[in-house]
C-alpha cells in the first residue's frame, strides 16, 4: 500500500479578514427591511370633501360628501397592462348613512367618479365649502 504524503503547510499566514464591514452590510439590510415593512403597512389617509355633481340613480345630485381614499387608482397609461386600475376608498355621504366601500373609477380627468356598492355611480367635484 503506498502512503501519499501530504504538501507541506504554507510558513505565512492568510491576513485575517475584519468582519465589521460583513456585519455593517447585515445591519443595513435589516434596516431597509424593516422601513420596506413599515412603509407597507402605512396607509395613505386623505379625506376630501366633495359635492356630487351627477347620481346615475338621481338621489345624491348635489349632496356633499367625503371620500377616503385607500388605493388610489392608476391611470392606463401607468400600468403594466395598458388597462386602468380601479381604486378603493370609504365614502360617507351624511350622518344617517352609514359609511360605505366604494370603487374609485381610474382615468377621470373632471373629477373622481365612485361606484356605490348597488352599482350607481357617483361623478364628484371639489367642494368649495
Amino acid at each position: 500500500m503506498t502512503h501519499w504524503r501530504l504538501p507541506k503547510k504554507a510558513s505565512t499566514q492568510k491576513p485575517k479578514k475584519d468582519p465589521s464591514g460583513f456585519f455593517a452590510a447585515i445591519g443595513a439590510g435589516f434596516l431597509l427591511a424593516l422601513l420596506y415593512v413599515a412603509s407597507a403597512q402605512t396607509e395613505k389617509v386623505a379625506i376630501k370633501e366633495f359635492t356630487v355633481q351627477m347620481d346615475s340613480g338621481e338621489f345624491y345630485d348635489g349632496e356633499k360628501v367625503k371620500l377616503n381614499v385607500t388605493r388610489e387608482p392608476v391611470c392606463a397609461a401607468e400600468s403594466w397592462t395598458g388597462q386602468g386600475i380601479k381604486g378603493e376608498g370609504i365614502l360617507e355621504i351624511h350622518k344617517g348613512v352609514e359609511p360605505m366601500p366604494v370603487i374609485v373609477e381610474p382615468c377621470m380627468t373632471a373629477g373622481p367618479a365612485v361606484t356605490l356598492p348597488d352599482g350607481r355611480v357617483l361623478h364628484l367635484t371639489d367642494s368649495k365649502g
